[in-house]
């Protein structure tokens, strides 16, 4: 639990328990509430330092704008999970994953012969952008490198 002191005349504070709020929570006007109470509880024979209130206002902006990057980072990371993304590096993944994979975008191939009558996916399909990018990579590798169980997969598609 952390104390928040409420803005009263110079010389006197009110100090009361802020329930349910954490070090996490503070922001911008909690910051602004403490470094105008701090100036009007100072002391007039001996101010806080100009230097060490420059750098308390230089802290917190850099913090600002950490947390805005990360919020900006995260609403990304969002809209690629919509979009599917692979996060994992296919090289990284076991060969029981790479067959799922495997099966999965062949089960869309068929999906989408069958919806539209022909296996031309175009590589950047807004519809499932994962099969677009998977044919694009099975058509730039070529059928001759592919296992034969694989290329059977592809013909019966």
């Amino acid at each position: 639990m952390i104390n928040s002191v409420t803005n009263t005349t110079p010389g006197t504070s009110s100090v009361g328990q802020v329930q349910g709020r954490g070090m996490d929570s503070l922001g911008q006007g909690d910051f602004l509430k403490l470094l105008t109470v701090q100036m009007q509880q100072q002391d007039p024979f001996d101010p806080v330092d100009n230097k060490e209130m420059l750098a308390q206002m230089a802290q917190f902006s850099s913090l600002a704008g950490v947390a805005e990057t990360n919020a900006s980072l995260e609403r990304i990371a969002d809209k690629l999970d919509l979009l599917k993304f692979a996060w994992t590096n296919p090289s990284q993944l076991t060969p029981e994953e790479l067959e799922a994979r495997w099966q999965e975008n062949v089960e869309a191939l068929v999906a989408y012969v069958a919806a539209r009558g022909d296996a031309q996916v175009p590589k950047k399909w807004r519809e499932n952008p994962v099969l677009g990018g998977w044919v694009a990579a099975v058509r730039r590798r070529g059928r001759d490198v592919l296992p034969a169980d694989r290329r059977r997969d592809l013909d019966e598609a």
